[in-house]
């Protein structure tokens, strides 16, 4: 609600460039108390869960449209807000993926008109989604080539975690940037590092690389997926807790992809908090 007159004004703008150079130059304000950051706070790290949550109750036989539809609402819209405060295309794509793997894992449990519904909105969502990020791209990169600066933005850090890290790194941050939110100072000297990949994304795989090397990078991949394996849990059912975990992991893993920020262990703890209460609590 508090973020509704920036989201008009930032429309009627249509200005994203200055926007985004705004953002970056620390001149915009995302919140103006406490109660304010709280809430989005609260909106960051609970969307996951309320998707997961959205989907189960799609799922029940007896469906209650109206709640549903307003719960629905409350998820998608903040993202969008977001987005378009500070001019940011990759906010919604973690949405979109988020959404997509609370679907996949109770698709089976969805009646078909319930499935119906769902698909006209993702449409929709998707295309409002595609517009955004158009509009944005043109705003801030030109349009000669929008279609080909979009497609850069999803799909560069493939070619700079080759062309960024790999080929030129010489020491390794040794966790701090996965751990940047614990240090005192959170600057990265990545010059230091050997790496020339500037303000690119470089996918999951590259900040483990970037912090524990090849070595560390190829132990991770090794023993982490284990804990993840739901699948046979001793012929007990997944609780809502596994569920919410699991999750995070995909999401981490497909949003990766893409973008990650430095600091992500923050996240990490909060799912792995998540997980321990909804195991305390039973759902």
């Amino acid at each position: 609600y508090y973020q509704i007159p920036i989201v008009i004004e930032n429309l009627e703008s249509g200005d994203w460039y200055l926007i985004r150079n705004t953002l970056y130059e620390d001149e915009i304000e995302l919140y103006q108390n406490q109660f304010e950051r709280l809430a989005k706070i609260f909106i960051q790290y609970f969307r996951l869960p309320a998707i997961l949550a959205l989907f189960y109750y799609l799922s029940a036989e007896k469906n209650k449209y109206f709640f549903n539809l307003i719960f629905a609402i409350s998820i998608i819209v903040p993202s969008f807000f977001t987005a378009i405060i500070v001019a940011a295309r990759g906010s919604l794509l973690v949405l979109i993926i988020e959404l997509i793997i609370g679907f996949f894992i109770f698709r089976k449990n969805l009646q078909k008109g319930v499935k119906r519904v769902i698909n006209t909105f993702a449409l929709g969502i998707i295309v409002m989604m595609i517009i955004f990020s158009i509009a944005v791209t043109n705003s801030r990169f030109g349009e000669l080539d929008v279609s080909s600066s979009l497609l850069h933005y999803f799909s560069h850090s493939f070619l700079t975690f080759n062309y960024g890290v790999v080929d030129s790194i010489e020491n390794f941050a040794n966790g701090k940037y996965f751990f940047n939110f614990f240090y005192d100072s959170q600057y990265i000297d990545f010059f230091h590092l050997g790496t020339h990949f500037d303000t690119s994304f470089i996918t999951f795989v590259g900040t483990l690389y970037l912090d524990f090397g090849p070595t560390g990078t190829f132990l991770i991949a090794l023993i982490v997926p284990f804990f993840f394996n739901f699948k046979k849990k001793s012929g007990k059912n997944i609780d809502f807790g596994d569920l919410h975990l699991y999750s995070f992991y995909l999401s981490y893993l497909l949003i990766g992809v893409f973008v990650i920020g430095t600091s992500n262990s923050l996240d990490w703890i909060i799912a792995l908090s998540f997980y321990w209460l909804l195991k305390f609590i039973r759902i």
